[in-house]
């Protein structure tokens, strides 16, 4: 029967639809003391080389690899860009959900050691990253702009 089988599709779709649009809770929330240590299972802390190449163009073979995320804590706050360099934690929705901050991680092409890969940490669209800095014997997470 015609009518059977297209009631049976409109159920299948709207079923899809319905999935789509469900939220799946992430098993882990985040606090904010949380993402410095999110950050140093990820990263490690190495000085930075930079060598001079009197005017020859450098060609990558390959695109660099990005990877992009949003970042929420437990309490659901959305991290925004407050100040020129400055991240704040805030509640967001409806119309205020396009101030939340999009990080772009790119993977950088080079020596990889003990299955470490190399990362550039920034703002998707700005042209601004992540950058850990010794305040005291603090490491300290800041953006900086290059």
């Amino acid at each position: 029967d015609l009518n059977k089988s297209f009631r049976q599709v409109v159920s299948v779709i709207v079923a899809v639809e319905k999935l789509w649009n469900t939220p799946v809770p992430c098993p882990w929330t985040f606090q904010d003391e949380d993402l410095r240590t999110f950050f140093s299972f990820i990263f490690e802390e190495e000085p930075i080389f930079c060598d001079s190449w009197d005017g020859e163009l450098i060609v990558a073979d390959a695109p660099i690899r990005q990877l992009h995320c949003r970042l929420r804590d437990e309490q659901q706050k959305c991290l925004v860009l407050s100040d020129p360099c400055e991240l704040k934690a805030l509640h967001l929705n409806g119309q205020n959900i396009n101030q939340q901050v999009v990080f772009s991680m790119s993977f950088v092409q080079g020596e990889t050691s003990n299955n470490k890969i190399p990362v550039a940490l920034g703002l998707k669209g700005k042209n601004l990253y992540l950058s850990c800095v010794m305040k005291g014997d603090t490491p300290t997470l800041q953006l900086e702009s290059v």
